[in-house]
């Protein structure tokens, strides 16, 4: 095991323990659950369009045009419903029916401890992903776990959670 696993949640403490393995990996990217993204999460984002009348580009546009709407206690309904359903057992059932053996879990910081003071994330909400590791193993699946938002974003890309203009 590894000497920091300890310090870590279940579901990334067991991916730290894992041996090589003995197969490439055969799968598919899970994004659009834990992270927002326009393609795979794009009902959320046609439902909104920014102030200017704009396609929403990013999480953290998406998320403060929601709470200005809503407020943040019904755009956190929203998101955990969109959690709850957007991927299930059954997609990791049929991915493993499918003949993969591995799947991709982009998500943000956010979902792991709560988002910054004035930041516009839902989270923490790890649950999710400890329940993707356990859907992927009892579905005989590896899981790759990509924190794709890092705390004050990486590179300011769409992917992170947050688009910020050049400057």
């Amino acid at each position: 095991g590894s000497e920091h696993s300890h310090f870590l949640p279940t579901s990334l403490a067991m991916v730290l323990r894992r041996h090589a393995l003995a197969v490439p990996w055969k799968g598919v990217n899970l994004g659009g659950w834990l992270l927002l993204e326009r393609g795979p999460s794009y009902p959320l984002f046609e439902d909104h369009l920014s102030e200017e009348g704009e396609p929403i580009k990013c999480e953290w546009d998406l998320l403060k045009v929601m709470q200005a709407k809503f407020g943040k206690k019904e755009t956190a309904a929203i998101i955990h419903r969109h959690r709850e359903t957007h991927i299930t057992k059954a997609d990791f059932q049929r991915i493993k029916e499918l003949g993969m053996n591995a799947v991709r879990l982009p998500f943000g910081y956010w979902v792991v401890m709560a988002p910054s003071t004035n930041e516009p994330y839902v989270g923490p909400a790890i649950d999710y992903i400890d329940r993707a590791v356990d859907w992927a193993e009892e579905c005989g699946l590896q899981v790759v776990l990509d924190l794709h938002g890092c705390p004050g974003g990486e590179s300011g890309e769409i992917p992170t959670g947050r688009l910020c203009p050049e400057g």
